[in-house]
C-alpha cells in the first residue's frame, strides 16, 4: 500500500505448443514489467515458467491456462 507510484503489466500469449517456455519466460521477463500474466499456458510447462521466473517474480499464480507472475504479493486468487 502506498501513495503515488506506477505499476507495469506485460501480458503474452505463450502458445500451448511452445518449442522453448524458459527463452520465453526470459523474453517475457526482460520486458522489466511488474507483473506478468501469461496465457494459454499448458500445465506440463507451468514448473518450467515458474523457475525461470522466480528471481523476479516470486509471487504467482495460475489457473487453467492463465498465469499472473508478479514482483508483489498475491493474493484472493480465483477463476473470473
Amino acid at each position: 500500500t502506498g501513495t503515488g507510484g506506477d505499476l507495469t503489466v506485460a501480458t503474452h500469449n505463450v502458445n500451448a505448443d511452445n518449442a522453448d517456455p524458459a527463452g520465453t519466460a526470459r523474453a517475457v521477463a526482460a520486458s522489466g514489467a511488474d507483473v506478468l500474466a501469461l496465457e494459454e499456458l499448458k500445465a506440463s510447462a507451468v514448473p518450467t515458467y515458474e523457475k525461470a521466473l522466480e528471481r523476479k517474480y516470486p509471487h504467482h499464480a495460475v489457473v487453467g491456462t492463465v498465469g499472473l507472475w508478479s514482483k508483489y504479493a498475491v493474493s484472493d486468487v480465483k477463476a473470473v
